[in-house]
């Protein structure tokens, strides 16, 4: 909204995403704190700025899981990324998500690109998971700093690498069901389309 009005737009208005319903399922009990990167090994997602902060780290407390979309469905590539375990999986079909997220403490949304959403944000805090996102656009909008997740800034040298130290040094907390987050559902979202789109007609 605001770019298009920069460029002298006029009556711009905002109608926020939703996000469908999902099964929200009890976490899976774990010995480490289980990180989930779901968006594909893209740059800018911030796939390589994940990798290498891990890789550099001694983060032994830590297990990721990495949605990789050059592998098969169902395929897994097990492997170690300085100390922390990794699990690679393929694409993960809709009725199958609740039960990855049902595996994941932490979400991790490291994107360097401004994101004008971010649904696995949102589907993260949704299923009860903690969220690590990055302040790149939309993807951090409902983090309640050290409630619900934390915000890093991609730019700032090791930022990411100091949100992963403080997982890893209080893996129990991060375990914990962090602060209920309330997440706009798309049935809000096409009602509010809705009155926008009669007082259009209106006019």
């Amino acid at each position: 909204a605001t770019v298009l009005q920069g460029a002298g737009l006029k009556g711009v208005e905002v109608c926020a995403n939703g996000v469908s319903p999902i099964n929200i399922l009890d976490k899976v009990p774990a010995n480490k704190l289980v990180l989930g990167y779901l968006a594909g090994a893209a740059q800018y997602k911030g796939y390589h700025l994940m990798r290498a902060a891990v890789t550099k780290g001694a983060f032994e407390n830590l297990r990721l899981v990495v949605v990789d979309h050059s592998l098969k469905q169902n395929q897994v590539v097990r492997e170690k990324w300085g100390t922390s375990e990794v699990e690679r999986i393929g694409f993960v079909p809709q009725e199958q998500i609740a039960a990855l997220y049902a595996r994941l403490n932490v979400v991790l949304v490291p994107s360097i690109w401004p994101e004008s959403f971010g649904l696995v944000a949102r589907e993260g805090l949704k299923s009860g998971s903690w969220l690590v996102a990055s302040n790149r656009g939309a993807a951090a909008e409902d983090v309640i700093e050290g409630q619900n997740g934390h915000v890093f800034d991609p730019g700032i040298p090791g930022d990411f690498s100091r949100v992963l130290a403080l997982l890893n040094d209080n893996t129990d907390r991060y375990k914990a069901m962090p602060v209920a987050t309330p997440i706009r559902s798309t049935t809000q979202q096409a009602e509010e389309l809705l009155v926008m789109y009669e007082s259009l007609a209106r006019r």
